[in-house]
């Protein structure tokens, strides 16, 4: 049997914002605060690629950006290819959530949730594997809001800009 994998259902702006919006709420339901910019250009990557979701197995919103790098000694090869070439999948994905009203970027370039939000009904109806990528962008929020700055998340993950 061939399973058909639809990479543009997960690359479209919706599914890319309702990952942000997902990763949003839970940094600020975690430290009261909105995440910063950059950090999406990390987080939306690491979301999108099929080599680092099974990293995320086994793991839960306590386990911390550091334990699960740790545990995931490869997860950087070619990160800095993944990162740059996402560049215009997370913009159009920043850019679909904030005129959608889902996102708002405010003056000091931090990233707040919008007006208006994903429905949870529709969301559990998701194909299963993108409602697990869903799951682990709410991790992911908790660990880098944990982390303390985007100094921190960018230093943790060897990350230099």
């Amino acid at each position: 049997m061939k399973i058909s994998h639809d990479i543009y259902a997960e690359m479209n702006p919706a599914f890319c914002a309702l990952l942000l919006e997902t990763f949003f709420d839970a940094y600020i339901r975690t430290v009261n605060r909105s995440p910063d910019l950059p950090l999406v250009y990390v987080a939306l990557p690491l979301l999108l690629s099929d080599d680092y979701i099974p990293l995320f197995e086994g793991t839960n919103k306590t386990t911390g950006l550091r334990e699960w790098l740790k545990r995931s000694p490869n997860y950087d090869l070619d990160i800095h290819i993944r990162l740059n070439g996402s560049l215009n999948i997370v913009t159009e994905a920043l850019q679909f959530g904030c005129f959608s009203g889902y996102l708002e970027l405010t003056e000091k370039a931090q990233l707040s949730l919008g007006f208006n939000s994903f429905k949870k009904s529709k969301i559990r109806k998701i194909d299963s594997d993108l409602l697990r990528v869903v799951k682990c962008a709410e991790r992911l929020g908790c660990w880098f809001a944990e982390a303390g700055s985007t100094k921190a998340v960018f230093d943790i993950m060897g990350l230099t800009v």
